[in-house]
C-alpha cells in the first residue's frame, strides 16, 4: 500500500533510527510514542499545510477507507485493512459519497438496455426496423 516513492526515505529512516518494533517508536527503543506525541506532530503538519484544525488525528484513518470506497474497493477488504471485526464498524467509516449514490444503476435497468441492445443488433443484421414500443432507453 506504500507509494514506490517512500521507499528510498523509509530504508533511510531505519538506517537512521533502526526502529526494533514499532515504525515510529516513543524516547524507549521498542516503545510506541505516546497519544499525545501524535497529535502534536498531526497539529503541526497540519499548520505547516495551512490546513485548519477539523478533527483530529483519527480522521486520517476516515479519509483513508473512505478514499478506498470511492475508488471502488470492496467494503470487505477495507474491513481487513482497518482491522475491524465487524462489517458494521466499517461502515461507519466509509459513508457513501451523494454523488456516488447518484451514479449506481438498477441492474433491471442495465438488463433491459441490454436486451433493447440485442433487440436492435438483431433486427439491423435481420434487416429489420425496431418495433418503437420496445426501443427506449432507460436510465
Amino acid at each position: 500500500m506504500l507509494p514506490p516513492s517512500l521507499v528510498a526515505p523509509l530504508k533511510e529512516y531505519f538506517k537512521t533510527y533502526g526502529p526494533r518494533i514499532y515504525l515510529f517508536e516513543g524516547q524507549e527503543p521498542g516503545e510506541p510514542l505516546c497519544r499525545r506525541t501524535f497529535q502534536v506532530v498531526f497539529r503541526k503538519a497540519l499548520d505547516r499545510c495551512g490546513i485548519p484544525h477539523k478533527g483530529g488525528i483519527h480522521s486520517l484513518r476516515h479519509a483513508f477507507a473512505t478514499h478506498l470506497l470511492e475508488a471502488g474497493t470492496d467494503l470487505k477488504a477495507i474491513q481487513s485493512l482497518l482491522g475491524h471485526a465487524s462489517y458494521k464498524t466499517t461502515e461507519r467509516y466509509a459513508r457513501v459519497a451523494s454523488h456516488r449514490l447518484r451514479t449506481i444503476q438498477s441492474p433491471v435497468v442495465r438488463l433491459w438496455n441490454q436486451v433493447e441492445a440485442n433487440r436492435a443488433e438483431i433486427a439491423h443484421k435481420e434487416g429489420n426496423g425496431t418495433d418503437v414500443r420496445y426501443s427506449r432507453k432507460w436510465k
